[in-house]
């Protein structure tokens, strides 16, 4: 159980069960994850797709099921209290209430290792992203602090980032200065 509830699945569909034996939601969906700060995604059929969304422990819509799915969940990946998902094929961040922090226009955004105060962009504020095929940094703004130029790109750690530039992997201050060896 967690935060009163446990996942369960039956005939290749999956609901939530209280402790008294009674399900939270009143239809089988295809996928749940486990509770976690009051929000469990869940994954439904729509039509001939799948969306994912997230609910409350009252079994509510918290977070609308707009956004892509894939099996082996992928395209969803939480830091509380950030959620990074993808709609129509652009992922963005949503806060655990809903709202946009990033745009739905990137695609990929790699989430830090860990939030230093809750805080998406770290202590660099700088947030890996990828448009157009190369990787860059966004600013809290979501705009580019460093433009996209590299074949990919890592959250940063300890003021540096591990970028890889003409199939080479190297190391970035915020200021974008190289290190390679």
């Amino acid at each position: 159980f967690r935060q009163g509830f446990v996942r369960v699945r039956r005939a290749g569909k999956e609901n939530f069960l209280n402790r008294k034996g009674e399900f939270l939601l009143n239809t089988w969906v295809v996928r749940t994850a486990p509770f976690q700060d009051d929000l469990a995604e869940v994954a439904i059929s729509k039509t001939d797709t799948v969306k994912v969304g997230f609910i409350n422990s009252k079994g509510n819509w918290a977070i609308a099921p707009l956004y892509d799915y894939a099996p082996d969940a992928s395209l969803v990946s939480c830091l509380r209290p950030y959620i990074r998902l993808r709609r129509a094929g652009k992922f963005g961040i949503l806060d655990s209430k809903g709202r946009e922090i990033v745009p739905f226009e990137y695609e990929a955004i790699e989430l830090p290792f860990y939030l230093p105060a809750q805080d998406l962009y770290g202590e660099t504020k700088r947030l890996p992203a990828q448009q157009n095929g190369k990787w860059g940094y966004l600013n809290p703004q979501n705009k580019w602090a460093i433009a996209p130029e590299y074949e990919k790109a890592r959250p940063f750690s300890e003021g540096y980032a591990k970028v890889m530039l003409q199939g080479k992997w190297g190391y970035i201050n915020p200021e974008n200065r190289r290190f390679w060896r």
